[in-house]
């Protein structure tokens, strides 16, 4: 039975085998496709990588900022996490398909996805490389190469592994477009490298050069392998206007191995947009193709199996049948079987009185007779059993006597052990002894040391304290020494303010008049810069503030009087409004420092402008406006920075004074100053005039005084060349201009000398002073002169009448001073 169930089974075993070993190739193959499938995934999402990380290598790794940036691209950023994490579970996937990949014995196989498991465990070591690795964009792209064409090595591998019953034109064909697909991403990734390193790497053109080459040479023999109806598939998909733009940019980049500068103004978001549109087109043919082999080889798997079932079926109907036929003949063999059975059993259980159940002298009478002898020799068996049964008690007893002198020898032992640790304990205590001996006075070192570098830190202390307390007062002392050189100048000054007025009253002789007049306005400009080193000594200067509110005009004049070249300054409409009398003389000073800026650093033949305007808040906004050189964007942020400053750091002071004292002046009141750069050249100095500057109508009795300030294009008209035929002169430098015509009750109180010159008031800041104008030619008579300069006299009461008053009166008020 067993024989020809056997018979039947080897029989119908080599199809069965066959089956089974064609179920096993086309799994194998189904398990390599769906690895195929994943590598060309990871394979892409290498690339991509690769073209970013080469990106962000030709920024000089984010060191400097990406050409296409501005516009919101982000070329040259490198790999954000989520993409790596992305990238790594692609490659964790992979890598474990690969290690279960049923290879069998292919060594094409095992070569393959040994060299893709290697390639793989070496990414980590190439991002490293690529983020803060020596290299250049070129080497960060050519590590990644190894990698992808690994992964791209899985499908020409499936293509040779396929047998000729599952052989197709397109698996064969698929290596190819592998190729051309990894050449395609290869010139995107080394052109935009290029592109956004600024053209400079002429290995990343040359290798666009040369993968768009082999990409070409890969696209031809796809088409030569592959069927016509994947060929129209590749030609459907990968077209349309993304295409045709791409092509034009690798026809452009490509047709030599390097940038021009026309290449290098192209915009790099643009171009990889295109070539990137280009190359997802044709990964989704070769996806596309990959995901056909996985379903043609999955049903050949399915084809398979199914002729397996049916060989397996049809082998276990024969063995079945066999199996019966055995059946029927074993039957005629189970009886004497049966007695035989009980024989030996009988033996076995010793009893010997059972005879050999058959007579006969076939094989059952031969194997009871047998068993017969096996009986005896079991007896014998027996007695020699015993025999040896004492033996052993024997071997016990020796093995007990040997367990009691083992245990003696661990007690002697144990005493020993117990006597080296008493020995090491001792002498482990005497070395703890002696290292806390040698720490103790270590520290005890240690801590006089602290104490002797204390005490010398507070030697050092109380010596820095003396030299600060020294230099404090010396700093003191200069202050005061500056304060009190200025207010003896300051008071040189005005006597000889008044010394020259004076000499002015009693001149007859026009030049030496107009000579006069030019020391006049040269002792008014000292009187000014002494004014401004008081300033910037930390004292204060309001012994000449009016009482009463001033004129916003007249305040403006007196800037233009203090000023050298005042000839060039005009003045265009302003407010009808006042100023406070105690912020007047600072804010004077003020302008007349921007006046001085805006006339030094403009051309000697450009005018000034200045001009005011009332604003909607009730804020005055005054504008000066030149027609220089202009400053520089850090210059005017460093100058504004300082304007805003109300103390202002004079330590740092290495050039002009002008800008510090205007900031220290306006941050006394609140006033605000800014320098703004003009459309057409030069500086506007905007300086604008808080509420608490500004007089109320109420703050005078006779009424807010009126200034026609359309006519004032020019506060310096040039007077009318003079009647007598005399040689020409060279023109006066400082002469009085003549005032427009003021209103009645500006003459109200005039006071003059008695020559009608105007008196100038002691230590006042020139409130009432007009800038002189510069004569036309020759000299002139001194009465046409008084006569011209009689209606300039008249106009400057207005503005010094208040001041005068309060001038004869008392003192300034607490208000005024401040």
């Amino acid at each position: 039975m067993l024989v020809s169930v056997t018979a039947v089974l080897a029989a119908g075993a080599p199809g069965v085998a066959g089956g089974v070993a064609d179920v096993s190739e086309s799994q194998r193959l189904l398990r390599l496709s769906q690895l195929n499938t994943a590598a060309i995934a990871l394979s892409h999402s290498l690339a991509d990588e690769r073209a970013d990380m080469a990106a962000y290598v030709a920024t000089g790794r984010g060191a400097r900022k990406p050409p296409a940036a501005a516009h919101g691209n982000t070329v040259g950023r490198g790999v954000s996490e989520e993409e790596r994490a992305r990238v790594d579970r692609q490659t964790a996937e992979v890598t474990a398909d690969a290690a279960v990949l049923d290879t069998g014995d292919s060594t094409d196989l095992i070569r393959v996805t040994g060299d893709l498991s290697s390639a793989l465990a070496s990414l980590p070591k190439v991002r490293q490389g690529a983020l803060a690795g020596p290299g250049d964009a070129k080497a960060a792209f050519d590590a990644y190469t190894p990698l992808i064409d690994a992964l791209d090595a899985v499908g020409g591998a499936l293509a040779r592994a396929l047998p000729s019953r599952a052989s197709d034109a397109d698996t064969a064909a698929g290596p190819a477009l592998a190729t051309a697909v990894e050449d395609a991403s290869a010139t995107r990734g080394q052109l935009v490298a290029a592109l956004t390193a600024g053209g400079t790497s002429a290995a990343l053109a040359g290798g666009a050069q040369q993968s768009r080459t082999g990409e070409l040479a890969a696209l031809a023999d796809f088409n030569a392998a592959a069927t016509q109806q994947a060929r129209t598939r590749y030609a459907q998909t990968v077209t349309g206007a993304d295409v045709a733009t791409a092509e034009s940019y690798l026809h452009r980049l490509t047709a030599k191995g390097y940038l021009t500068a026309a290449d290098n103004r192209l915009r790099t978001a643009d171009v990889d947009a295109a070539l990137a549109a280009r190359v997802d087109r044709m990964r989704a043919v070769q996806s596309s193709l990959a995901g056909a082999d996985t379903t043609r080889l999955t049903r050949l798997r399915d084809d398979d199996v199914t002729a397996l079932e049916i060989h397996a079926a049809v082998v276990a109907c024969c063995a079945l049948i066999a199996l019966g036929l055995g059946v029927r003949t074993a039957r005629s063999l189970t009886r004497p079987l049966g007695r035989l059975l009980r024989f030996a059993t009988a033996h076995a259980d010793g009893d010997r009185t059972v005879t050999v159940p058959v007579d006969s002298h076939d094989e059952f009478a031969a194997v009871a007779r047998a068993v017969d002898r096996i009986s005896a020799e079991a007896a014998g068996l027996r007695t020699e059993a015993a025999e040896r049964e004492q033996e052993r008690e024997r071997l016990s007893a020796a093995r007990e006597k040997a367990v009691a002198e083992r245990a003696q020898l661990r007690r002697r032992f144990a005493a020993e052990r117990d006597q080296l640790e008493q020995r090491l304990t001792a002498e482990r205590d005497e070395l703890r002894q002696r290292l806390t001996t040698e720490r103790d006075d270590l520290l005890l070192q240690l801590h006089a040391t602290r104490q002797e570098a204390r005490d010398r830190q507070g030697g050092l202390e109380a010596e820095k304290q003396a030299l600060t307390a020294r230099l404090v007062a010396l700093e003191n002392t200069a202050r005061t020494t500056y304060v009190s050189l200025s207010l003896r100048t300051l008071a040189l000054v005005e006597r000889q303010l008044a010394l020259i007025e004076g000499l002015e009253e009693r001149e007859q002789d026009p030049d030496q008049l107009q000579t006069l007049f030019r020391l006049d306005h040269l002792a008014t400009r000292m009187r000014r810069n002494s004014e401004s080193l008081l300033v910037l000594a930390g004292a204060e200067t309001g012994g000449g503030a009016q009482a009463r509110p001033v004129p916003l005009l007249d305040v403006v004049r007196a800037a233009v009087s203090e000023i050298e070249r005042y000839e060039r300054v005009r003045i265009a409409s302003l407010p009808r409004t006042r100023l406070a009398g105690f912020a007047a003389d600072d804010t004077s000073h003020v302008l007349a420092e921007l006046l001085e800026n805006a006339t030094a650093f403009s051309p000697p033949d450009a005018d000034v402008r200045i001009s005011g305007w009332l604003l909607e808040n009730g804020e005055v906004m005054l504008s000066i406006e030149d027609t220089g050189i202009g400053m520089p964007q850090a210059r005017l942020a460093e100058a504004n920075a300082l304007l805003a400053d109300a103390h202002p750091d004079d330590s740092a002071v290495t050039g002009g004074l002008g800008l510090h004292l205007v900031a220290r002046m306006a941050g006394r009141h609140g006033v605000r100053v800014q320098l703004r750069e003009h459309k057409q050249g030069g500086v506007t100095a905007v300086i604008v005039l808080p509420h608490a500057l500004l007089a109320r109508p109420d703050d005078d009795g006779r009424g807010e005084q009126r200034h026609d300030t359309a006519e004032l294009t020019d506060v310096t008209p040039q007077l009318p060349e003079p009647r007598r035929a005399v040689a020409p002169e060279p023109p006066a430098e400082h002469a009085r201009p003549q005032e427009a015509p003021v209103p009645a009750d500006a003459a109200e109180a005039p006071r003059t000398t008695g020559k009608g010159l105007p008196k100038r008031v002691p230590r006042s800041s020139g409130l009432s002073g007009e800038p002189a104008a510069r004569l036309g030619g020759g000299p002139v008579d001194a009465d046409a002169l008084r006569r011209r300069l009689g209606g300039f006299a008249q106009g400057l009461q207005a503005g010094r009448r208040d001041a005068e008053a309060e001038a004869k009166t008392s003192e300034p008020s607490e208000e005024a001073r401040g």
